[in-house]
């Protein structure tokens, strides 16, 4: 009995370990490399691309946080970074056959997030799973329905759901700053339900339950194109920026990423993860 207890108290400690411990891929290790420019490099037709030398990242299930997802459909994450001096710019790859990116009753669309330590200790890293109290991450996290909103308009209730019926909308008959309310998290302005500005939102988050937006001190700027199976999302960054995570040309810090494959019903906490910060440095 004594040593069963013994042991349950080794795997215990084991377990929260992995939880709360900091973990580091000392190898590989993604060099922002430098291009010519001022301007955002936030598209991921950008040719400046071809100047980084990509880095695959193992995407795991993640299975310590209730909901899990113990099967997940993106295993390998293929990442890039370049930057001018102005902006940092990250360049995400990964094979998912269907573009997951309209929302509807029971379903869910593709997405993509990238984490920051915001107080960058190379020594001291926070929590990987969305930092903790004391140690916060910056969050930002691309949507494919923001995109396809962005690009196309938001989808009426016909395209979402051709073969409903109804006969009236409140908006149809009730004046706006009415038929408003009925519009839930939207009509409260919302920025999660807006997406106005972009595709990608910053975050920042202090552990489990406490992912905020951060409004209009909003700098994360990007955009995601789906072609031939392949998802290729870019997000960038002002360097020098005077709050949120602090990136110069020649600094480091470390980036984790999370992928929602949205067809495997990958929502939340239901993910595909990568267990290790990897390194981030930024040439001169």
């Amino acid at each position: 009995m004594r040593v069963n207890t013994q042991i349950q108290t080794v795997l215990a400690t084991a377990t929260l370990m992995a939880v709360v411990t900091p973990l580091w891929a000392a190898d590989p290790v993604l060099v922002a490399a430098k291009v010519d420019g001022t301007a955002p490099l936030g598209d991921p037709a950008g040719g400046y691309w071809n100047s980084a030398k990509p880095v695959e990242v193992a995407m795991e299930a993640q299975t310590t946080v209730a909901p899990a997802q113990p099967v997940v459909t993106v295993t390998k994450l293929n990442v890039r970074a370049v930057q001018n001096g102005k902006f940092l710019g990250l360049l995400l790859e990964w094979r998912d056959g269907s573009a997951d990116n309209l929302l509807v009753t029971d379903g869910f669309g593709d997405q993509v997030a990238v984490e920051f330590p915001i107080d960058y200790k190379k020594d001291d890293l926070p929590n990987i799973m969305m930092g903790e109290t004391g140690k916060p991450v910056s969050i930002w996290q691309w949507r494919a329905p923001l995109q396809h909103d962005k690009d196309k308009g938001k989808p009426t209730t016909r395209q979402l759901y051709p073969n409903s019926n109804y006969d009236l909308y409140p908006d149809q008959v009730l004046p706006a700053e009415t038929s408003v309310l009925y519009t839930g998290a939207h009509g409260l302005g919302n920025p999660v339900s807006e997406g106005k500005r972009s595709a990608v939102m910053e975050m920042v988050a202090e552990g489990f339950g406490t992912l905020t937006h951060v409004g209009d001190q909003q700098r994360v700027d990007g955009g995601g194109v789906h072609q031939g199976g392949v998802w290729r999302v870019a997000m960038t960054y002002p360097l020098g920026a005077e709050s949120g995570i602090q990136l110069a040309p020649g600094g480091e810090t470390a980036v984790g990423f999370a992928v929602w494959d949205g067809g495997n019903k990958d929502v939340g906490s239901r993910k595909a993860w990568a267990a290790t910060w990897l390194p981030l440095q930024l040439t001169q």
